[in-house]
C-alpha cells in the first residue's frame, strides 16, 4: 500500500524512459530482440502498478453520484488505445517511420506526464494509521482471494490474458 501519486507519477517517467530508449535503439539500428522483450516485461509490471492506482485515483476524485459514469470513462479510455492504437502507430510508421513514431509516442507519454502532474498534486496523501509491508498486503490479499472462490477465478481470468498480452502495448509506436 504505497503512495497512489508516487505510482502514477514513477510509473509515467518510467515508461517514458523506455519508449526514449527504444526510439534511440531503433533509430540507431542497434535494437535487438532481447531488448524488446525487456521493454516488454517492464511494460507488463507497470501496467500492473499503473492501473489500480488510477483506478483508485479515480474514485478518489470523483463525487460519489458521479462515480459509475468516471469508471466507464476511465475503462474506456484504457480499453480505446488497443483498438486504435495499433492502426494510429502504422500511420505514423508510414509517415515518419519506427523511430520517428517511438519519439512521437515519447513526446506524447511526456505531455501526458505533465497532465498527471497537476492531476497528481490534486490528489492529496493518504494518511495510513498502521504500517505494513508489501509481502504482508500481499498475504492478506492472496488470505482474501481464498477465501472469496468467485473473485480467486475473476482474478485468474483476468490475469492470465494481462500477463501475456498487455505487456506489448508499451511497445507499439
Amino acid at each position: 500500500r504505497s503512495n497512489r501519486r508516487n505510482l502514477l507519477l514513477i510509473g509515467s517517467v518510467v515508461a517514458l524512459a523506455i519508449t526514449l530508449v527504444v526510439a534511440v535503439l531503433v533509430a540507431a539500428s542497434i535494437i535487438e530482440v532481447w531488448h524488446v522483450l525487456a521493454a516488454g516485461a517492464i511494460g507488463g509490471v507497470l501496467f500492473a502498478l499503473r492501473v489500480p492506482s488510477g483506478q483508485a485515483m479515480t474514485a478518489r476524485l470523483v463525487p460519489p453520484k458521479d462515480l459509475m459514469n468516471a469508471i466507464s470513462l476511465n475503462q474506456t479510455a484504457h480499453s480505446l488505445p488497443s483498438v486504435a492504437g495499433p492502426a494510429a502507430g502504422g500511420v505514423l510508421v508510414g509517415l515518419i517511420g519506427v523511430a520517428g513514431a517511438y519519439f512521437f509516442t515519447s513526446g506524447a507519454l511526456f505531455i501526458g506526464l505533465l497532465m498527471m502532474l497537476g492531476v497528481a498534486a490534486s490528489f492529496g496523501r493518504i494518511q495510513r494509521t498502521t504500517r505494513t509491508s508489501a509481502g504482508a498486503d500481499l498475504r492478506e490479499a492472496l488470505d482474501y482471494l481464498r477465501a472469496h472462490k468467485d473473485l480467486l477465478l475473476l482474478t485468474a481470468a483476468m490475469l492470465i490474458p494481462f500477463t501475456l498480452g498487455q505487456s506489448y502495448v508499451l511497445l507499439l509506436p
